[in-house]
């Protein structure tokens, strides 16, 4: 563990600063090599995470995972692995909220009484949607909506989902793809217009989040609606918000994981008898 300068020779030593002080760093081994473990070809993998005992509860772990994903991303890996202690408890709870998941089939001992969980992300490109691309977000998201608690769609409200080249005209429709597949959808409202259902001033607004059923577990949800978040600081809003409704239970513990409050002021029906919850994220 004492040999940076060999590792820094053979991978990519990235470290987190605090005015010239050392907050954490990690290993990045994006090419395999001397200090790829578990990764096969077209993946990277990081190891030796560490953060300063003061430092932790800061996010300097996720910041520093978050770094070697994005490293992976611009180097067209497809996906991001790396082995872990059972014991590493802390690390696993900022895996699981980054979106990887186990890999049990690459587990390991490398040496007797020592095992190594492995864990794994994959990669995918959030991206504007192409025209060519609208009829499958429309079928994804009226199959999604109609698929949840609760969620029987009236005939009018699958019309209203599958306008997906309408939100397009006025908004930004997303999509997070891995090679041909659709992973996931969502609509971007930059601010007030015809697609926000409540957006003010200052504020921007995402609809219509979607993930495809195959994908679920995987970040795909949480990493587009970080990319909301994201593009709402960059536009210089003072929050971000939305819409859901009562039964989509999962995607509100997406929601409040991430740091989005209700307001339940200002909850809605956009026809009596249906109810939509609001929550807002401050920037």
């Amino acid at each position: 563990m004492r040999d940076v300068a060999h590792r820094a020779a053979h991978a990519e030593v990235l470290v987190a600063t605090d005015v010239g002080r050392v907050l954490g760093s990690v290993t990045n081994v994006p090419d395999g090599g001397p200090y790829g473990e578990i990764a096969e070809r077209g993946e990277a993998e990081f190891r030796m995470l560490a953060v300063d005992p003061a430092a932790q509860g800061r996010g300097v772990g996720e910041a520093l995972v978050r770094a070697v994903v994005e490293d992976a991303r611009r180097r067209g890996r497809r996906r991001v692995v790396l082995s872990s202690g059972t014991w590493m408890a802390a690390a696993h709870r900022i895996y699981g909220r980054l979106g990887f998941t186990r890999l049990p089939e690459r587990d390991w001992t490398p040496v007797p009484g020592i095992a190594l969980r492995a864990y794994a992300l994959d990669l995918w490109t959030i991206r504007a949607a192409t025209p060519d691309e609208y009829d499958a977000i429309a079928d994804l998201t009226v199959e999604v909506y109609g698929s949840l608690e609760g969620g029987t769609l009236h005939p009018e409200y699958a019309a209203i989902l599958r306008r997906t080249a309408e939100r397009a005209a006025t908004a930004e429709v997303l999509v997070a793809a891995s090679d041909d597949a659709l992973l996931g959808s969502l609509t971007y409202v930059p601010g007030p217009g015809p697609q926000a259902s409540i957006a003010v001033d200052g504020e921007a607004e995402f609809r219509t989040l979607v993930v495809a059923p195959e994908a679920q577990g995987r970040g795909v949800g949480r990493a587009l609606v970080q990319w909301s978040i994201d593009r709402a600081s960059a536009d210089g809003r003072a929050a971000l918000v939305l819409s859901t409704m009562p039964w989509m239970t999962v995607a509100h513990s997406l929601y409040e994981r991430l740091g989005f409050a209700r307001t339940p002021d200002r909850d809605w029906q956009p026809r009596p008898g249906i109810d939509c919850w609001t929550y807002r994220f401050d920037l």
